[in-house]
């Protein structure tokens, strides 16, 4: 059995913002350390609740998924891929 494991971290301050552990590496697991930085920092996930908030992630297909994308446009984020095999 593989267990995947998604942390969110901030960059500056190296703070550990969300981590979420499951058995597949879909989409919505990957959105689950998002959502618990942004209830924790800003609130209830109500429409562009973090806008001014970047985020940076890998070029996996479980980011590039419509879903986390939309996802991540309704809670206000500005998306910013790595270059790839650079995350």
């Amino acid at each position: 059995m593989c267990l995947y494991v998604f942390i969110a971290v901030d960059h500056c301050s190296g703070e550990l913002i969300g981590t979420h552990a499951s058995s597949s590496a879909s989409r919505w697991e990957a959105l689950e350390p998002i959502r618990q930085g942004v209830a924790k920092h800003f609130g209830a996930g109500e429409e562009n609740i973090a806008a001014g908030l970047i985020l940076r992630h890998e070029n996996g297909s479980n980011y590039l998924a419509d879903g986390f994308q939309d996802e991540t446009e309704f809670l206000g984020t500005e998306i910013s891929p790595a270059f790839v095999r650079q995350p």
